[in-house]
């Protein structure tokens, strides 16, 4: 759709052209004057202006003149009334496109747009091609200028020598390599013979038969190649050099343009690759390892003697052959059939890195195997493309059936340290751990991999490192073995344990001390054996002393009660009779009797005071049978106490039982707490082992009176209080032992029940009496034990045993 402007002052002219052209399909817009049709183009410029030339004001010339300035291309058609040809003319020259006279022609007005726009897009087609050509011809002569300058850049700084003869043999170019590599100057060459200058003698003629047959067609012998020759210099020396040689027409002549390399360097390389390929392939051929060649193909195209000895053929034979022909037949190092991906060939092709150590069994025509190891490498081209694989091949057989012997006794060895039922260690000389056996980790709770190749030192085994250290500062010092016994450890469960420690020295073959091995035995549970034996041993000792001396004691003790009871009887006759002697010195004397006898025996009344011994004989008997019956009540809790054991339950009155208990231990709690008991008086006869019972009770109680008086040492007369109640719960009987002493604190509330474990000063606790109860109470009599406690609030221990025995 065209923009078509009309411009004319009368409004009627403006309004049939519009009527007009928006029928013809296209967009117009009107102005009455110069200087609305100037602001119409400005805002939008139009395709076409129909401008009047005759018009008030700014007339259509001077509106011409702007628009044309505004846009060169807007199409301007004049109308004018006026028949001057200057006038027309004039607008022409101006920009105008073209004319048409008034009364204008709607027929004529359709033509002459068509025709002003027609001519707009040829001239604008034409303005485009002429630009586009100038901008290739700018383009080539950028191309041309930048190709002579590379071309220039590149005969100049070229290493190799340029020279362009004409069909003549005449030199036309010699570039500065050339310069260098002859010794002639272009000033001295350019324009002369070639042949004279640098050809020697011997190809003088070729060289002048060549150039005239390549005067006729550009065609040689050389054209297009690349020959080695030989050239001559400006001082006569003649070299080695390269030619290449191409054929190139200007103005229609033939012309030969040569590069030629020195290529003296590359010969002398060549002459000593080539010297070092034979030695090269002199020591191939000799060296033990074999080595051998397989082309991109998976043909094997070289093989040494030693290969060849391998693969048992010739090389005739062997040259024929793939990397994987079926008469090979090679299996891997499993003895199983060599799968394609797993051939070095392949693995080297697909992976494009060398391989190692490849093992393949290959058997011989003597019907015995070789097991061969393979090294292989991947061989690439200039190009980068792959060539093929150069590999490596040794005879390992008898290697591997040591290393397989060897493997076997390691294999043999570790079994053996895996079943040895001791701990082994093996050190270097720098204490790094070589070996660690599986009793080394069930120990220490350490995995072998976690420690081999550490320093021993390093990790945290808890255990006398003092002792340890010294012992094996003295094996290397002495070179001899060294013993340590009932080395103390934090097991890997965190109980504690003891070890006995050998440590051995390692020699080498010029007997220095290299290493270290350590063996140790576990002793905790033998240890714990000889604690309960030793206990029951010593209970037994003690019972069987207790009764021996409760036996021993309870005959005099009876003698002296009974003789006490006799003086006391007797005490009370004789003070009857004295009653009466006094009452009857009295009434003497009151009738004046002054008898000598009378005298003395007021005498012997008075000296002996014998108020005082008549009010006081009667306590001192009172007293000693106190003392009697407390001895009595003693000796029978030791008999109680030391009952024989049994190997059997028996039934126990556990009142009676513990309150016994309790009188046998008084002198360990009476100075520093009050004993509370409170028997369950239902609790009668109770099923159980009475002296490792007993022994428990005994236990308790000492650590309570123990504990108590950790708390109130250094108070002079106070006391601590202990508590032992006795109850019925459904089918068990339940005993408590309270104390109000430190607590236990909860750090070692998990280690109480361990064996060896005590916080007592060195010579006050084994460590064993807590652990031994707990086995008598748990494991011999079915029952449980506990304790709860608050530190610095004092200890509550539980004991039950059952009523009625399972089983």
């Amino acid at each position: 759709m065209t923009d078509i402007l009309v411009v004319d002052d009368e409004i009627e002219i403006c309004r049939a052209l519009e009527k007009f052209l928006e029928k013809e399909g296209h967009t117009v817009r009107t102005a009455t004057n110069g200087d609305d049709a100037v602001m119409e183009v400005k805002k939008s410029a139009p395709d076409v202006v129909l401008l009047d030339i005759k018009m008030p004001g700014k007339n259509g010339d001077e509106t011409l003149t702007e628009i044309v300035e505004i846009d060169k291309n807007i199409v301007v058609i004049m109308l004018t009334a006026i028949d001057d040809i200057d006038t027309v003319l004039s607008v022409m020259k101006k920009g105008a496109s073209d004319f048409m006279s008034k009364p204008v022609i709607l027929a004529e007005v359709r033509r002459s747009i068509h025709s002003a726009l027609e001519k707009k897009r040829l001239i604008l087609e034409n303005q485009q091609y002429q630009d586009k050509l100038e901008e290739m011809v700018a383009q080539k002569t950028i191309q041309l200028r930048d190709a002579e300058e590379r071309l220039r850049g590149i005969t100049e700084s070229a290493n190799d020598a340029i020279i362009m003869l004409n069909s003549n043999g005449t030199v036309t170019f010699w570039n500065p390599a050339a310069e260098l590599m002859y010794g002639y100057c272009a000033e001295e060459i350019i324009g002369e013979k070639l042949t004279e200058y640098i050809v020697p003698a011997t190809y003088r003629e070729r060289h002048d038969n060549g150039l005239a047959n390549f005067k006729i067609d550009g065609q040689g012998s050389v054209i297009g190649k690349t020959v080695e020759l030989s050239a001559v210099r400006k001082n006569g020396q003649e070299f080695p050099i390269e030619l290449s040689l191409a054929a190139v027409k200007i103005q229609r002549e033939w012309h030969a343009v040569g590069v030629t390399r020195d290529i003296t360097t590359r010969k002398k390389a060549e002459e000593k690759l080539r010297l070092n390929q034979d030695r090269l392939s002199r020591i191939v051929e000799t060296i033990a390892e074999g080595l051998y060649i397989v082309d991109a193909k998976g043909r094997i195209v070289f093989a040494n003697k030693a290969s060849l000895k391998l693969f048992g053929l010739e090389k005739e034979e062997l040259y024929k052959r793939t990397y994987n022909d079926s008469r090979w037949n090679i299996r891997n190092s499993r003895g199983e059939p060599i799968n394609e991906e797993d051939y070095p060939f392949v693995k080297v092709k697909n992976t494009g890195k060398p391989v190692y150590g490849i093992e393949l069994i290959a058997p011989q025509k003597d019907d015995k195997e070789l097991i061969i190891s393979i090294n292989a490498a991947p061989m690439y081209g200039p190009d980068g493309a792959f060539q093929g694989m150069v590999a490596t091949q040794d005879d390992i057989t008898e290697n591997k059936l040591a290393e397989r012997a060897l493997i076997k006794a390691n294999r043999e060895n570790e079994q053996l340290l895996t079943a040895l039922p001791s701990i082994m260690i093996s050190l270097n000389r720098d204490r790094c751990i070589l070996k660690w056996n599986s009793m080394a980790e069930k120990a220490f709770g350490l995995k072998c991999g976690k420690v081999v190749n550490t320093l021993f030192y390093d990790h945290n085994i808890k255990w006398e490192w003092d002792k340890i250290k010294s012992a094996m500062d003295k094996c290397e010092g002495k070179s001899k073995a060294v013993e340590l016994d009932n080395i103390r450890y934090t097991r890997a469960d965190g109980k504690e344990g003891f070890i006995d420690l050998t440590i051995n020295p390692v020699r080498n073959e010029s007997n220095k001390v290299e290493g270290f091995l350590l063996l140790g035995v576990d002793i905790t549970e033998k240890r714990i054996l000889e604690s309960h034996l030793t206990q029951a041993q010593k209970l037994e000792s003690i019972g069987s002393l207790a009764a021996g001396i409760a036996h021993e004691i309870n005959t005099p003790t009876q003698f002296v009660g009974d003789n006490i009871h006799f003086l006391e009887e007797a005490f009370r006759d004789i003070q009857s009779v004295m009653e009466k002697y006094s009452g009857l010195v009295e009434e003497c004397e009151s009738q004046g009797e002054k008898s000598k006898l009378l005298g003395e025996i007021r005498e012997i009344n008075e000296r002996i005071d014998i108020e005082f011994l008549t009010e006081e004989i009667p306590k001192a008997i009172e007293s000693s049978l106190k003392g009697v019956e407390r001895v009595t009540t003693i000796v029978r809790a030791m008999k109680d106490f030391s009952h024989p054991g049994s190997k059997e339950r028996v039934l126990v009155d556990i009142n009676n039982s513990i309150q016994s208990t309790i009188t046998v231990a008084r002198n360990e709690w009476k100075y520093v707490a009050n004993m509370e008991t409170q028997f369950d008086p239902s609790l009668k006869m109770v099923p159980c082992y009475p002296d490792a019972f007993n022994q428990v009770i005994l236990n308790l109680i000492t650590n309570a009176a123990h504990a108590i008086g950790d708390v109130i040492r250094g108070e002079s007369g106070k006391k601590g209080e202990i508590g032992v109640i006795t109850k019925k719960e459904n089918d068990w009987a339940v005993i408590t032992i309270t104390d109000n002493g430190g607590g236990v604190p909860n750090s070692i509330k998990d280690k109480l029940f361990d064996h060896f474990f005590t916080t007592k000063e060195v010579g006050k606790g084994t460590g064993q009496g807590l652990a031994i109860s707990r086995a008598i109470i748990v494991e011999k009599h079915g029952g449980a034990i506990s304790f709860d406690s608050k530190e610095g609030e004092g200890t509550t221990f539980t004991v039950k045993i059952p009523l009625v025995v399972k089983g």
